[in-house]
C-alpha cells in the first residue's frame, strides 16, 4: 500500500473528531484497518471514545507536534490518519510530516481541513490561518456552527471559487460527510506541490530546457533570516482562548 497517510488540518474545537468518526465508521474494517493518531495534549470528549470503540482502529498519541512522532507510529500496512495539533502553525506540522513520510516509507494519501465556520466569521483576521490550510488541501469540510450566517458562506464560496482553488469543498450536516469515500479518496488536489518533488523528474526537466529554473519553494515554506516564515499566520490560541 503506497499512499496511505492521512493529515487532518483544523483549529482545536472545529469538529475535528467528530468529522473524523463519520469518515471512518463504515470503512475500517478488516481488510482495510486504521491508525489514528492524536496529540496527547488534546482535550478528550465523547467522540475519542467512539473512535477508539470502533473496530479495525487502532489509537497512537504523540507529543506536542507532529515532529514527535515516532517513525514506527506509522503502520505502512494500514491507513493512518495524523489529527494535527488543533492550537499551532499547520505549515510546521506539514513541513514535519515531510520527513516523516520519508523514513517511514509510507506515501501521502490527502490533506484535509476542517474549517470552523463560527470562529472564522467572528475572527475575520484568521483568514490567513485557513488560507494556508487551503494552499496544501486536498479537500475542505465547511463545518457550520449555529451560529454561520449564509452571507458568510457565501462570501467563503465566492472567495476560492473566484480564485480558482482547486480543493474539494464540501459542506458537513450536523458534523457528517455524505460520501466519505470521496474525501478518502487518494487523489491530489492542492495547489502546493511541496510534497510532490522529486529530484529525479526535476534532473530530467533540467537536461530537456535549458530556461528551466528549477523546483520553486514553496511560497509558504520560505523562512527570513530571523527564522520566521516570510508569510505571516495568526496565533490562533489567542483566539481559542476567547471561546
Amino acid at each position: 500500500m503506497e499512499s496511505n497517510v492521512y493529515i487532518i488540518l483544523g483549529c482545536a474545537t472545529s469538529g475535528r473528531r467528530k468529522v473524523l468518526y463519520d469518515l471512518i465508521s463504515d470503512v475500517a474494517v478488516e481488510d482495510n484497518p486504521f491508525t489514528i493518531l492524536r496529540e496527547s495534549g488534546e482535550t478528550l470528549n465523547k467522540w475519542d471514545e467512539k473512535i477508539a470503540g470502533l473496530p479495525h482502529v487502532t489509537i497512537e498519541t504523540y507529543e506536542s507536534d507532529v515532529a514527535s512522532i515516532a517513525t514506527d507510529q506509522l503502520n505502512p500496512h494500514q491507513q493512518n490518519i495524523i489529527l494535527s495539533p488543533g492550537r499551532e502553525n499547520p505549515v510546521d506540522q506539514l513541513e514535519a510530516l515531510m520527513p516523516l513520510l520519508e523514513s517511514s516509507g509510507c506515501g501521502l494519501s490527502r490533506i484535509i481541513t476542517v474549517m470552523h465556520c463560527d470562529l472564522l466569521e467572528t475572527h475575520k483576521h484568521m483568514q490567513n490561518w485557513y488560507d494556508a490550510c487551503i494552499h496544501f488541501s486536498d479537500a475542505c469540510l465547511i463545518n457550520r456552527g449555529s451560529e454561520t450566517t449564509n452571507q458568510f458562506l457565501q462570501d467563503l464560496a465566492d472567495r476560492y471559487l473566484t480564485n480558482h482553488i482547486p480543493c474539494l469543498f464540501v459542506s458537513t450536516k450536523k458534523g457528517r460527510v455524505s460520501n466519505p469515500n470521496l474525501i478518502l479518496e487518494p487523489q491530489a488536489r492542492r495547489i502546493s506541490h511541496y510534497f510532490d518533488l522529486n529530484d529525479d523528474w526535476f534532473e530530467e526537466e533540467d537536461e530537456e530546457d535549458e530556461d528551466w529554473e528549477g523546483p520553486q519553494e514553496d511560497p509558504y515554506m520560505v523562512k527570513l533570516v530571523s527564522g520566521n516564515r516570510e508569510k505571516w499566520l495568526p496565533d490562533i490560541c489567542k483566539m481559542l482562548d476567547q471561546e
